[in-house]
């Protein structure tokens, strides 16, 4: 993986140490090699994590001519055979890295080049002769991208620490975003908790004239639940075990080890199963919990055991909750998966002894293992008001904790009604799949995985969130991924649970989802004295919150036992506090 910067201003000239020193705020995206280019009004800067083509993929990466430069974090899993394609058409390659394939797939093909992508990325070109950047996020958000905007100062990251770092522009609080925060627990894209930065959507791409000081935002991809396979159950089993041992394959390639989570799911297991069957000796990686309510260490093990892998565990107590401000600093906005705690530990863990790791999530989205399907499709009644089975905090919460002369009303933002018109046309529960794909996945669950792993300059690949893989699951038919039961649990994720049923038992894989949960309520308990001393520090001190929120609220909030409403007034209590000074509208 990489981290970069591109800086473009319509005045010539650059503060040099501002700009490395926001480049060095994501150093353990790439600890491996820096790279710098200084125009006179665009600057380009790079860090990179070798992982293919270790020796000739150093950026920022240019064509021989000196005109188009290229600043990628990625992988593009199919790049040897787009890279014989345009070989067939005539193009010459000077490297073995995928960065010249996608630099030269863009020379070739225009901005059509990224519907042929199969990997995960986020990339700038600029056009030193046009005066112009294109820019692109991978097809389902596993990398991010961020794009600041104002009328001198335009600005493309891999993350907003590095924007953050720039401190001559406009950082003005957007309250909207806050309230997005309370509900979902993170900020959905395009927006940020800035009013001038955003998050480049998922399927999309930017085309940025820096002449005209203007930009248009194109969606490439979308995700399609319309058309479903007409086979049998068997003809389908088989199709998913082909194609998911397809996309391992792709997944697995690398010029470093690969290794693996396993957190003793049925994702991360599945995983394994196919990863052990091409590297041998595989390296696996889990997390437990002091609290043995949360911990899946035994069936992690049991997993190993069985595909012969090399496993490494850690078991975690509340001391974990002291890396909450790193955690806070890094995510760069106030960001509430209180599982990044976990998923932080376990990259740390696995950057000892590998360079790459692939993991589990995304499955369930695309196959339906959420708990939150089961209470829609058992519900009485059609109405598709997914929010009330997502909310942390719902409407009614939030109405109560904004003071009214700050926010106004507390419902819901753009990005989550747009969504919800989008699937207007699909089965109710392909429309909560899209309405996760689009925002839980997107903005929560790949954004987690990210940080917490480009922290530990690990590179965490995530195969079961591939674009022709999910072009596959969304295509499944709604029987072979949900199972309604009469009298007992629905069953999610079917097709996965009769694969891995080949080589475990009933109780193994039907089993109830855990999930990765930290033990909050024990760690956050008001019989913990730790945590009653953080209540008070809050409560007396001069927090932003108070601004915006009604202390009684709060206070009634960090003394219950709602702990997913605890854990997010303590994670923005927190983020006020690494800001400081703060202007909000």
């Amino acid at each position: 993986m990489c981290g970069f910067v591109l800086y473009s201003s319509t005045r010539p000239g650059f503060d040099e140490t501002k700009l490395l020193a926001a480049l060095e705020k994501v150093d353990s995206r790439g600890p491996d090699e820096t790279g710098t280019l200084f125009f006179e009004k665009t600057a380009i800067l790079h860090k990179r994590l070798s992982i293919i083509g270790l020796e000739d993929g150093k950026q920022p990466f240019s064509d021989s001519e000196k005109r188009f430069y290229i600043v990628y974090n990625g992988e593009i899993y199919n790049y040897r055979e787009l890279k014989s394609e345009l070989v067939e058409e005539g193009v010459n390659f000077s490297t073995k890295c995928d960065t010249e394939v996608v630099l030269k797939a863009y020379l070739q093909w225009g901005k059509e080049c990224v519907n042929k992508f199969r990997g995960m990325f986020s990339f700038v070109i600029f056009d030193k002769k046009a005066n112009t950047l294109f820019a692109a996020r991978d097809h389902l958000g596993i990398k991010p991208l961020y794009f600041y905007y104002d009328r001198e100062n335009i600005v493309l990251a891999s993350e907003l620490i590095s924007i953050k770092e720039l401190k001559i522009l406009d950082f003005t609080i957007s309250l909207d975003s806050i309230n997005d925060f309370l509900c979902f627990q993170y900020i959905p894209a395009p927006k940020t908790i800035y009013k001038n930065i955003f998050k480049v959507e998922a399927g999309y791409c930017l085309e940025v004239d820096l002449n005209e000081w203007n930009f248009k935002s194109l969606r490439y991809w979308n995700i399609d639940f319309s058309e479903k396979l007409d086979l049998s159950s068997a003809e389908l089993q088989k199709q998913f075990k082909d194609q998911f041992i397809e996309t391992i394959r792709y997944h697995a390639v690398s010029d470093v080890e690969v290794g693996a989570f396993l957190s003793g799911g049925i994702d991360s297991s599945l995983v394994v199963k196919y990863l052990s069957e091409l590297k041998p000796n595989l390296k696996t990686f889990s997390i437990g919990f002091d609290d043995k309510n949360f911990s899946e260490l035994k069936f992690a093990q049991q997993v190993a055991k069985k595909y012969k892998t090399d496993h490494y565990v850690e078991v975690l107590d509340d001391t974990a909750l002291d890396i909450l401000p790193d955690l806070v600093q890094r995510y760069g906005e106030p960001f509430g998966d209180s599982s990044a705690i976990p998923t932080y530990f376990l990259s740390r863990l696995a950057s000892k002894e590998v360079k790459v790791a692939l993991s589990g999530d995304g499955a369930d989205e695309i196959f339906a293992g959420y708990s939150s399907y089961q209470k829609l499709m058992r519900s009485k009644g059609c109405d598709f008001s997914w929010e009330k089975y997502v909310n942390y905090f719902q409407d009614y919460h939030r109405e109560r904790i904004w003071k009214k002369d700050v926010l106004k009303s507390a419902i819901l933002s753009e990005p989550y009604t747009n969504i919800l018109k989008e699937s207007e046309t699909y089965s109710l529960l392909n429309r909560a799949q899209y309405s996760d794909i689009k925002l839980y996945l997107q903005n929560d669950i790949l954004t987690k995985v990210d940080i917490a792993s480009m922290m530990n300059s690990l590179e965490v690949r995530t195969p079961f969130v591939d674009k022709v893989f999910y072009e596959f699951g969304s295509s499944m038919p709604e029987n072979m991924i949900y199972r309604k039961r009469f009298f007992s649990s629905d069953i999610g994720k079917n097709i996965l649970k009769k694969d891995l049923s080949e080589d475990f038992g009933a109780s193994f894989v039907f089993r109830k989802k855990k999930g990765f949960a930290v033990p909050l309520a024990k760690w956050l308990s008001l019989e913990n004295e730790k945590y009653r001393k953080k209540c008070d520090d809050i409560l007396n001190s001069s927090s932003v919150l108070f601004e915006i929120f009604n202390k009684s609220e709060v206070e009634k909030i960090l003394y219950s036992r709602v702990t997913g409403h605890i854990w997010l007034i303590l994670v923005l209590h927190e983020w006020f506090v690494q800001e400081g000074d703060v202007k909000y509208e």
